[in-house]
């Protein structure tokens, strides 16, 4: 555990020297997309959105993942209680939450990879998969490093939020349901 301690802690204080002013509000602005409460958002207008359109079965997919993702990333938390890098250059103050894993990095994988697999397993949008995952993993990699570069999570805790959240992903992948073919 020390080794990785040491790679945390190395990696979080070379990012001090990294930093520019003019990517600080790139970063931040990645930081608040990732925020929970935003991504709660998202989840809950995605929810709505299957319900009126009568896809019942993508709606509790995406209520059962959401319910999932929230529940692991926060016992998680409570159970490790690792305590968030004592950074003096930090750019944002703490959150209240431990650090370990990264909410933001574990729940951003976890909501918008199922989205985007959702919404592109419909027939007229299966053209659009390859680049809506790839479009999700570059947010997902932003919103994960934005934590790293503003001294609020360390390496590991974002490692683990995007290895818990990809796992969430492939599993929720195996329940989404084919669409069937409009009647016709």
């Amino acid at each position: 555990m020390e080794t990785l301690e040491a790679i945390d802690q190395g990696i979080s204080h070379g990012l001090r020297h990294a930093q520019r002013p003019w990517l600080t509000p790139q970063m931040q602005t990645l930081g608040w997309l990732g925020h929970p409460l935003v991504l709660l958002g998202i989840l809950v207008f995605a929810i709505l959105f299957f319900w009126l359109i009568k896809d019942l079965r993508s709606t509790r997919l995406l209520v059962i993942l959401g319910l999932v993702a929230y529940a692991l990333c926060y016992g998680l938390q409570f159970v490790v209680g690792r305590e968030r890098p004592a950074l003096q250059w930090a750019l944002e103050t703490h959150p209240m939450t431990p650090s370990f894993p990264s909410d933001q990095a574990l729940l951003a994988t976890a909501i918008l990879g199922t989205l985007a697999l959702v919404v592109t397993k419909r027939p007229h949008l299966r053209k659009l998969q390859r680049l809506s995952m790839l479009t999700v993993a570059v947010l997902v990699f932003l919103i994960g490093f934005s934590r790293l570069y503003v001294g609020v999570n360390y390496l590991s805790d974002v490692l683990t939020g995007w290895v818990a959240g990809l796992l969430l992903v492939l599993i929720a992948n195996r329940f989404i349901p084919e669409p069937t073919a409009p009647p016709g």
